[in-house]
């Protein structure tokens, strides 16, 4: 589930909200989905927002790590 991240938009978090449409494909395999805001006129990436939107890895390789360093791994959580 996505939903529009424009902190201005009147539709912020509101998940399947019918706002958002896909305008095209990105990415070298065409994976990456760009998304149109119907309510914000905003554009934006199905990864803005999470650990894969600046990464140029693999999504499976940012999974593996994410789970490597986990709170599950330690026991103690995340911190700041």
């Amino acid at each position: 589930m996505i939903t529009c991240p424009n902190p201005d938009c009147s539709h912020l978090y509101r998940f399947d909200a019918g706002n958002l449409d896909i305008v095209e494909w990105t990415g070298k395999k065409k994976e990456i989905r760009r998304l149109h805001c119907s309510m914000g006129k905003h554009r934006c990436t199905d990864r803005q927002g999470t650990p894969l939107r600046d990464s140029k890895l693999p999504q499976e390789t940012v999974v593996r790590i994410v789970r490597a360093t986990g709170p599950r791994t330690t026991g103690r959580g995340w911190t700041c």
